[in-house]
């Protein structure tokens, strides 16, 4: 009883579940649903990536914007500008030395014959003495011979001549007195008498050496022998005789008719050049000599004429030329690429030398007064460099015509305070002086005038000339600029070096603080790398959930702007073909007070929303951002730029993105 009761209770605990249960499964059959696992929430997330973050100031803005008029000082101000380069000026033909002929001559003068014949004459005992062997009585004689005739000359005319002449006592006695007569058969003249009061004694000899000055004489000569003996024994009459060896040594022939030794003769001269310049060192670029040589004698000469201070490649220029008796020669040299080192400084030294060859056995007629002359002829020579104290030259100045670039509306405005300045850069090591016109195409006109320091080509001085009263040049603002005038270059003082290739140029610079009236422009936004991490570009592709660019921008600028950033894959054509462009979003200008001024920035903050295509960009890595400013200009109006204006941008991708774990 107790079983059932229990049982029966057991069944009625249970019945209530059991109904639940079925019921359960009931509805979930109903519904057509599955029991499932637990699942983890869905939720989203912001990832940032940034792209421009640019600070401009006033000076980078006017850079950017590359207006050739506009320019700002070292505080940022905005100046009017003009700058014009004028034209290289080089002094190209300008280092000469105008054209000189000088005539040289050079005489034979007076010809060394070194002749060395000797002619001998004998004399028997019985010349002097007719008697028979045995005791000789005191006696005198008077005895005349012809010698040889000499073969080195026929007739000459001597400034100076030196002979020898022994005489040789065999004749078994003495000679108390002597007397020797030297006579020219030519003329019978007698040319020398030598005395010698002691005689000669027996086997003994005198040697008497001869001078002969101013004299002329044939090649015939004859001795005469005056002698006295005490007296002797002779014990015969053979082999005694009285002889005389007369030779010619030198010499100094002024004219006649001789063999003609080989001789040198040199001469130093000078070509004196025709200018003012004193000359350390030069360089010839163009130049040529012309030589005209003549040979007024009955001799071949050659001739050599260097230039020692005249080199090319170590080696002297010179001129040689074989001329024979009463020839001419013509020769021509160029002085091209040689360099010159006169010791003077104002002359060439020249050096001449005559090389006569001998005549061998042939008699020539010749004078001291013939001669071999030479006309040089310098053409005008043009200096690649020089080197020493350069006479005033006088560069001219081309006449040089600019147009100036003028801001719009600038074609009828008048300018105050303007200042001019004149930078001339020297590139030679030379000091000068300009003196230049300005003028403007309606009718303004400004002299200018300054003296310029030496400079080199990697070098140049900069002398600056400054004008402050503009009003005859820019009352009103010409549109064109004419510019003439000269430069003198060197002062005959200061020394230096010149190349033909030394350069002046200029730079003119008008300025003058003013207001801005811009054209529409447009200033670039630099290039910036970026890249991403894969698992961002993982979001990129399949969790995306939206995606915006934000753009905020804070102005303190007088004028509006338009602001677009580029997006590319290739840095090389960002700015002409972007893969993506995003904007342009509107920049307002700051807070101008009643003069234009801004005094207060104004902020803007812009999003553009990007779909799923614009986003592929980010994937690539590397990828480029850059950008642009675009300003729609002042429309003719003026608004003051300060240093204190600026431009921020700050633009950044903002990503919404779903962050699941499965």
């Amino acid at each position: 009883m107790r079983n059932k009761n229990l049982s029966e209770k057991r069944r009625s605990s249970l019945f209530p579940w059991g109904k639940g249960l079925i019921l359960f499964f009931g509805l979930l059959l109903f519904f057509q649903c599955s029991l499932r696992a637990p699942t983890t929430p869905t939720w989203y997330t912001e990832v940032t990536i940034p792209l421009v973050k640019k600070n401009y100031d006033m000076v980078a803005l006017i850079e950017k914007i590359d207006e050739p008029s506009l320019e700002t000082d070292s505080l940022g101000n905005l100046f009017f500008h003009i700058e014009e380069n004028l034209d290289t000026i080089r002094l190209w033909g300008k280092l000469v030395c105008d054209s000189v002929t000088k005539d040289f001559k050079d005489t034979l003068g007076t010809i060394d014959i070194t002749s060395f014949e000797s002619k001998q004459v004998i004399f028997s005992v019985t010349d002097f003495y007719s008697g028979e062997p045995g005791i000789v009585p005191p006696i005198s004689a008077s005895i005349e011979a012809d010698l040889d005739t000499f073969t080195s000359f026929d007739q000459v005319t001597l400034q100076e001549g030196h002979a020898t002449l022994i005489a040789f006592n065999h004749l078994g006695l003495n000679l108390d007195w002597l007397k020797l007569d030297i006579i020219d058969r030519g003329s019978s003249e007698i040319l020398e008498t030598l005395i010698i009061p002691g005689g000669i004694r027996d086997n003994d000899s005198i040697i008497q050496k001869l001078t002969f000055v101013d004299k002329t004489f044939s090649n015939r000569f004859a001795i005469q022998v005056s002698a006295h003996t005490p007296g002797g024994f002779l014990s015969s009459l053979e082999d005694k005789y009285f002889s005389l060896d007369f030779s010619i040594d030198s010499l100094m022939v002024t004219q006649g008719m001789a063999k003609i030794p080989s001789f040198d003769l040199t001469t130093d001269e000078e070509i004196i050049l025709p200018s003012d310049h004193i000359i350390d060192s030069a360089k010839v670029r163009t130049g040529s000599l012309f030589l005209d040589l003549y040979n007024f004698s009955n001799v071949t000469a050659e001739i050599t004429i260097d230039f020692p201070e005249v080199k090319k490649n170590g080696e002297i220029l010179k001129a040689n030329c074989v001329i024979p008796a009463e020839g001419h020669c013509n020769l021509g040299l160029s002085l091209d690429g040689y360099s010159l080192k006169p010791l003077s400084g104002i002359s060439i030294e020249v050096q001449i030398r005559m090389q006569v060859k001998d005549s061998g056995d042939q008699l020539v007629f010749f004078s001291s007064s013939d001669s071999v002359t030479a006309s040089a002829f310098l053409s005008e020579i043009a200096f690649s460099q020089i080197s020493g104290k350069l006479e005033p030259t006088v560069v001219d100045i081309d006449e040089i015509r600019r147009d100036l670039n003028l801001p719009p509306g600038f074609e009828h405005a008048h300018i105050k305070s303007a200042s001019l300045n004149l930078d001339i850069h020297n590139g030679v090591d030379f000091p000068g002086s300009l003196s230049a016109t300005v003028e403007g195409d309606k009718g303004q006109r400004l002299e200018l005038s300054g003296e310029i320091e030496p400079g080199t080509p990697w070098a140049t001085a900069v002398t600056s000339i400054q004008e402050d009263n503009l009003d005859p040049l820019l009352d009103p603002i010409p549109e064109k600029l004419t510019v003439t005038g000269q430069v003198i270059c060197g002062d005959g003082v200061y020394s230096g070096t010149a190349n033909e290739e030394d350069f002046f140029f200029g730079e003119i610079k008008i300025a003058s603080p003013l207001e801005l009236i811009l054209d529409s422009c447009q200033v670039e936004i630099e290039q910036d790398t970026h890249s991403i991490n894969d698992d961002v570009k993982s979001l990129i592709e399949d969790q995306i959930n939206s995606s915006q660019v934000i753009f905020k921008i804070e102005s303190h600028l007088p004028l509006e702007a338009r602001a677009s950033v580029f997006v590319s894959k290739n840095e090389e054509n960002i700015f002409s073909h972007p893969d993506l462009v995003i904007g342009p979003v509107y920049v307002p200008k700051g807070k101008l007070d009643q003069n234009g001024v801004v005094t207060e920035s104004k902020f803007s903050e812009d999003t553009i929303s990007l779909n799923y295509e614009e986003l592929q960009i980010f994937r690539v890595s590397p990828f480029y951002v850059a950008g642009v400013l675009n300003f729609p200009g002042t429309g003719g109006s003026a608004v003051k730029a300060l240093a204190t204006d600026f431009i921020r941008i700050n633009s950044y991708l903002e990503l919404e993105v779903k962050n699941k774990k499965d």
